[in-house]
């Protein structure tokens, strides 16, 4: 499925990249096709959402903004991504009595 809101966000992203000047950037009449061919390369494989990774493409792309002096590639932009955020993991349960209690909750839901 092709997603408008990550064109959107990688315009926005090339077009503060080109006021930086930097080296090897795309001329202006390639950069539609250069969107296209990071849309290509950043979705290959990958599922985005908006409401979670827009944000991360915007950090992804002032992190570039910030260490970068030549027109980086799909693959810089994904490194320079934000992971992320892990799932909260379910503690270990330490000793008989805590397991035990877990015991008698799954049984009480059950």
């Amino acid at each position: 499925m092709y997603q408008h809101w990550i064109d959107r966000e990688i315009s926005t992203g090339f077009q503060k990249l080109i006021l930086l000047s930097l080296e090897r950037t795309p001329a202006s009449e390639v950069i539609n096709g250069t969107v296209d061919a990071w849309h290509e390369a950043i979705i290959a494989g990958r599922v985005f959402d908006e409401a979670r990774d827009a944000p991360r493409f915007k950090l992804a792309f002032l992190a570039l903004a910030q260490r970068s002096t030549h027109w980086p590639s799909p693959r810089e932009f994904l490194e320079a991504m934000p992971s992320l955020p892990s799932e909260h993991l379910v503690s270990r349960l330490t000793n008989d009595e805590s397991r035990q209690r877990g015991m008698q909750k799954t049984d009480e839901i059950y």
